[in-house]
């Protein structure tokens, strides 16, 4: 009787090692962005042991990197029946979310804050659904919060200011964008977005010089745009009196 203990035993750690083993190599695969050799280790993994939640949630992404978003969904599923887990939640309703079916991804954030609310990634990411539902004042105060939660995260200050930007409200969206450049300081997109509410405001020195950042630092697609915002600011300052000239 000892020896079958022991023997069983042994059969479950070299099955806990090969699942370990098998899981390791997918989460490389997995941050090389081979996805598809990722799913095949997770595959190898849950043969073994089908019951890890663990699991089931990296296949999940690995299929969401793929953007196939209703097998992520099922894994993402799968995982909660054996787990609740706030970040599975977010993963699931990021996959909603790409999907367009907002209400639901709505529903997982809300399951996420509610085991995680100190977590502002999830207030950013309801918040985008709302913004998508333009459900703008919901989507503000969420991301006002995911603000709160997580200063230095320069892109919930860069939505927000998207939101402010598209309501005229220019002064608040320079503000957001200025902080999200304190953490994201070689990113081309805000220096656009910032540089267009110079532009609205007619501070066109000021647009200028954030459009010659974008020049410097986006791809051909962006600097064109900046180009293009470049001549018209000349354009438009020349076209002031020199008293008006800012």
């Amino acid at each position: 009787m000892k020896k079958m203990t022991l023997l069983i035993i042994a059969i479950a750690v070299f099955i806990a090692i090969k699942e370990n083993q098998h899981i390791n190599q997918g989460d490389i695969y997995y941050e090389q962005e081979k996805y598809d050799l990722a799913i095949i280790e997770y595959n190898k993994a849950l043969e073994l042991d089908d019951e890890n939640a663990g699991v089931y949630n990296s296949r999940g992404l690995a299929y969401y990197e793929k953007s196939d978003y209703n097998s992520a969904i099922a894994d993402f599923t799968k995982s909660l029946e054996l787990e609740s887990d706030a970040i599975v939640y977010d993963n699931r309703g990021s996959a909603y979310y790409e999907q367009e079916k907002y209400d639901l991804a709505i529903k997982d954030f809300n399951s996420a804050i509610a085991l995680a609310p100190q977590e502002g990634s999830f207030y950013n990411d309801r918040g985008l659904a709302y913004d998508a539902k333009e459900e703008l004042d919901h989507a503000i105060r969420d991301y006002t919060k995911a603000i709160e939660l997580s200063p230095k995260r320069a892109f919930f200050h860069y939505n927000r200011g998207l939101i402010f930007y598209y309501q005229d409200e220019y002064e608040k969206a320079i503000v957001d964008y200025s902080n999200a450049l304190k953490y994201e300081t070689g990113d081309a997109d805000i220096y656009l977005e910032r540089g267009k509410c110079y532009f609205a405001i007619a501070e066109y020195a000021k647009a200028i010089s954030d459009f010659e950042k974008v020049v410097d630092l986006g791809n051909d697609e962006i600097k064109q745009q900046a180009g293009n915002l470049i001549k018209f600011s000349k354009v438009r300052r020349a076209s002031l009196k020199p008293s008006n000239d800012k």
